[in-house]
């Protein structure tokens, strides 16, 4: 009888437990939810340890950004903010000295992590060997994938972006960052910014203008910003690139000081 009592005790405690990491993954870090394989997002569970006021306590770090895409800075923030009741400055190193940075609102504003064969990877993965932008120059994938500069992706239905567009026009014509590449991917078809430059919500905001070069394909999405997570489609999104390295990324909306001082 005992034994009994206490295999039905356990059983019922391992089952509140896997509940609270349910609940929390779902309401914390949902992302995880779609973009993790199942057993993936298992393996992610395993390793989640919680506190007895469920907080979280330990996580797998990579599977977190594996799952998260452009939000991991935000999700690794409110690790942390469980972790230490505070909000801070972080600085995650790998064994290889490799580091990312996170800003206190999930921005990140470094990152040297990507591997090195990224490029190879990309192109393997995609049939697309060219990409034409929406005045109709042509690159092709190797060109595009060792750009630096300032990339942004964004839409014409994006306020936030729309209301941005003037500054960021600005921005690429100063002749300080004369030299420097502008490339904005929509997540808009062709077609359809074509319509949006014929109404008149352009004659409010217009659009981004040269030098900035504009694309319209998804495949070029992932191919240049593999964590961006094309499902949400969530826009803004800024990278900058300094020596085929990431040095400032944010999915936190414009900001036309961070850009400046990153570049």
């Amino acid at each position: 009888m005992k034994k009994t009592l206490l295999l039905f005790l356990l059983g019922t405690t391992l089952a509140i437990g896997q509940s609270k990491k349910d609940n929390y993954i779902k309401e914390h870090f949902p992302l995880l939810l779609e973009n993790l394989s199942p057993e993936d997002l298992q393996a992610f569970k395993s390793t989640m340890k919680m506190s007895s006021k469920d907080k979280l306590r330990y996580i797998d770090s990579d599977l977190l950004r594996k799952g998260s895409g452009d939000q991991f800075g935000v999700y690794y923030q409110i690790f942390s903010y469980d972790l230490t009741g505070v909000r801070n400055r972080i600085t995650i190193i790998d064994q290889e000295n490799r580091e990312i940075v996170i800003e206190e609102d999930g921005t990140i504003s470094f990152d040297n992590t990507q591997p090195s064969n990224l490029v190879d990877t990309a192109i393997a993965t995609t049939d697309v060997a060219e990409f034409t932008t929406f005045s109709g120059q042509t690159y092709d994938l190797p060109t595009l994938l060792a750009r630096d500069g300032v990339f942004i992706i964004t839409s014409t239905t994006c306020g936030p972006c729309m209301l941005a567009y003037s500054d960021l026009n600005q921005l690429a014509s100063d002749p300080a960052y004369q030299g420097i590449p502008f490339t904005a991917l929509y997540i808009n078809s062709a077609d359809n910014i074509k319509t949006y430059t014929e109404g008149t919500v352009y004659q409010n905001f217009g659009l981004l203008e040269t030098p900035w070069e504009l694309f319209t394909s998804e495949d070029l999405i992932k191919q240049l910003i593999p964590n961006y997570n094309l499902k949400s489609k969530a826009v803004p999104y800024v990278m900058i690139k300094k020596d085929d390295k990431v040095v400032y990324s944010s999915n936190r909306g414009i900001k036309i000081d961070q850009i400046k001082k990153n570049l």
